[in-house]
């Protein structure tokens, strides 16, 4: 069965945005940026400007970036995601401007995450956890709506399923999850009637993307190979 998935996905924006980085270079996304950031953290002070004085700052930055500004219009559908006041944007293109060589496995990383349907990315610091991995069965024990996290770090333990809800057959496999190593960490929620929800934190988008999962395995109401004890 095809899962329907959200048409609204963030990893799209940042797909548009390093495809433009790739072919203009990273100055002009990063001085819109920037100007961003500043604009943002003086916000007070411009909306006084403009409430008292009648300027209207937000406007010279569009002047100034003229061109990036046209680009991401003219990709509107795509870049309806991107946070421009996030700092994760800028963060990722500073990161370019020290190495202009990372432009390639940026834009390649974005380009998997939009094939998987990866709709929100958050950008983490990751740290030992306990997480788990939910399951819905119907009354003959086939899952049905599954809760599950896809990574490449390293699982210390699986513990044993345990049930939570015997009136809605919900049952947890809890595990810990070692952070030394781990670049991902990605969630899919599939739901009984059809629907799959995907979200992925990382620490940068030089994460090792050749160890994400494949559309199958996110697809699919099976438990995550990592978490079923040999």
């Amino acid at each position: 069965m095809e899962l329907k998935t959200s048409k609204e996905l963030e990893s799209s924006a940042y797909r548009c945005l390093f495809e433009y980085v790739k072919k203009e270079g990273v100055e002009p996304a990063l001085e819109l940026f920037k100007n961003i950031d500043d604009f943002y953290s003086d916000i007070n002070t411009l909306l006084s400007d403009s409430i008292l004085l009648g300027k209207n700052d937000l406007i010279k930055i569009n002047r100034r970036n003229r061109d990036i500004v046209k680009y991401i219009r003219e990709h509107k559908k795509d870049m309806k995601r991107l946070r421009f006041t996030g700092k994760n944007v800028l963060t990722e293109l500073n990161s370019l401007q020290e190495d202009n060589t990372l432009i390639e496995l940026y834009l390649e990383n974005a380009r998997k995450l939009e094939d998987l349907k990866v709709s929100d990315i958050a950008f983490v610091d990751f740290f030992d956890i306990e997480s788990y991995c939910g399951i819905y069965r119907n009354d003959e024990g086939q899952i049905i709506r599954i809760q599950k996290t896809y990574t490449d770090g390293e699982i210390d333990e699986v513990f044993e399923e345990e049930v939570k809800d015997k009136l809605f057959n919900y049952s947890k496999i809890p595990y810990r999850l070692n952070r030394k190593g781990t670049t991902f960490s990605l969630r899919a929620e599939n739901t009984e009637n059809g629907y799959s929800i995907r979200q992925i934190e990382i620490n940068g988008f030089g994460f090792n993307g050749d160890k994400l999962p494949t559309e199958e395995e996110i697809s699919s109401y099976e438990i995550p190979m990592q978490l079923i004890k040999k």
